[in-house]
């Protein structure tokens, strides 16, 4: 059975988790896009959004950690109930979040040059 299959056949089985986690994604979508809606002017509003998008980028490494331990304990036949896959999500978060910051920092710092070669 080829990879995308075997992807397929665990997300059929695994209805529920698929569900929670779209509707998470849902949330997390709807708190990103009212970032935009926060007052700039007032300085609550610039103190909220610097809370804001940290929860948010936390959030969504979170979101993409749990997906990982889901997929890897599916393909592992392991216990894929919910409350363990986000447990050892969060767990495993911190390393995944480190390698964002390396990834946001070789964007931030790459020449500009660059963007010309790979746009």
């Amino acid at each position: 059975m080829t990879p995308e299959k075997q992807a397929l056949a665990v997300f059929w089985k695994h209805k529920r988790f698929w569900l929670v986690q779209a509707l998470e994604f849902l949330v997390w979508t709807a708190l990103t896009l009212s970032w935009f809606w926060l007052p700039d002017s007032k300085t609550w509003g610039v103190a909220m959004a610097f809370v804001q998008i940290w929860l948010v980028g936390v959030g969504g490494v979170w979101l993409i950690a749990t997906s990982f331990v889901f997929y890897r304990r599916a393909h592992a036949g392991e216990d894929v109930s919910l409350k363990p896959v986000y447990k050892e999500g969060l767990r495993r978060s911190p390393a995944l979040l480190v390698w964002a910051a390396i990834l946001a920092a070789a964007v931030w710092f790459a020449p500009r040059w660059t963007w010309v070669i790979a746009p």
